[in-house]
């Protein structure tokens, strides 16, 4: 994990940060609230076909927010378990800086059981433990907005390793990862990212696909292009086990010339290649591209959210429509903890530990 004395005061403006860090700041808050943008847009959507959507809201499809009368945007669980990774996260890093010692899969896996609490599941960690920090008293995210049924099973029967007993490669893996490779180098965002896969999901592919994704967004916050950050991602995955699926998709993501040639999203290289393609082919365009990524027969929302990630730590957050901004209910929720991110830690050096009010938000368990 990134040491402590990288860190910047995220809760400055960015005019006040010198322009390196200005640019990641603006890039991390691109890439959370363009993920939670695209999950909105395509939430509404995500059971129909491409022809009912276009049939249903006109020969362009959904352009915006459609799902309520007001014209605002909600999430779904995609964007909530990209919340609670990042949560994880920064409470792992807050337990290694204060003990210096810290299981970040354990960790992880207890945020993910906070999220299954917000979901009405049946969670086994303690109930105090749950009930800490401040993500999980943000009612806004105690909404069941579809949420992946495997991550719900998996997450009720978790065994005391962290590695769910199912065989499923399903997108649930993709969606939630972007936070890290965000807080974390290449090939430890490759790393991790699959064993925080491996919590919900046992198929090689689906976990493979979640460290792949975490790599891409790692290279992409080091100001790699698109095509030489997927190179290297390529590079790396024909050296792993498990990656012949994920490998390929990535491959063809960039050659295909429909978004139907790469499958429909339900499945993790299928949400990936999907995202990509819609990446690639409009690097420059969040619009463009996250609303082709939405207005499919699939997985709407997690493509949406995927391609969002991508795009939008790409081109920054002034790069989203300032509507879709304005109006996405989750707003204030995905911003704090953007910014959370950029800071990454707030210790205090009297204590060689966490601020107070750092370790009441992120306490390290």
């Amino acid at each position: 994990m990134k040491s402590s004395s990288e860190n910047c005061d995220g809760n400055r403006k960015k005019s006040d940060l010198p322009p390196s860090d200005s640019r990641r700041l603006d890039a991390i808050r691109g890439c959370l609230i363009g993920g939670a943008v695209g999950d909105a847009l395509g939430a509404p959507v995500e059971f129909l076909n491409r022809d009912a959507i276009l049939r249903n809201y006109g020969g362009d499809g959904v352009t915006g927010y459609v799902e309520f009368g007001d014209g605002t945007g909600a999430v779904t669980d995609d964007t909530q378990m990209t919340l609670f990774t990042a949560e994880g996260l920064l409470r792992a890093i807050v337990r290694l800086n204060g003990r210096g010692i810290c299981d970040p899969v354990a960790v992880v896996k207890n945020a993910y059981q906070r999220w299954l609490k917000t979901q009405d599941g049946m969670f086994f960690s303690d109930q105090a433990d749950l009930d800490t920090g401040w993500l999980i008293r943000e009612k806004q995210l105690h909404r069941r907005r579809a949420p992946g049924m495997t991550c719900i099973h998996a997450l009720e029967n978790i065994p005391c390793d962290c590695r769910a007993r199912n065989n499923s490669k399903g997108c649930g893996t993709v969606m939630r990862m972007a936070p890290v490779g965000i807080l974390l180098h290449p090939e430890e965002a490759y790393e991790n990212g699959c064993k925080f896969s491996a919590i919900t999901h046992g198929h090689p592919t689906g976990i493979t696909a979640g460290g792949a994704f975490a790599m891409l967004i790692a290279y992409l916050l080091e100001e790699k292009d698109l095509e030489e950050s997927l190179a290297l991602v390529e590079k790396h995955l024909q050296t792993q086990d498990g990656t012949a699926e994920t490998l390929a998709a990535l491959q063809t993501a960039r050659t295909a010339r429909t978004v139907a040639e790469l499958g429909e999203g339900w499945v993790a290289e299928e949400a990936l290649a999907i995202s990509v393609h819609c990446a690639w082919n409009h690097q420059r365009e969040f619009e463009k591209g996250v609303l082709a990524a939405v207005n499919i027969t699939g997985d709407s929302d997690s493509t949406g959210a995927i391609t969002g990630n991508i795009l939008g730590l790409i081109n920054g957050e002034e790069a989203i429509p300032e509507s879709w901004r304005r109006n996405l209910q989750e707003y204030g929720i995905v911003s704090r903890m953007a910014d959370d991110l950029f800071q990454r830690f707030d210790g205090d050096p009297r204590y060689g530990d966490a601020t107070r009010e750092w370790w009441e938000k992120y306490p390290g368990i």
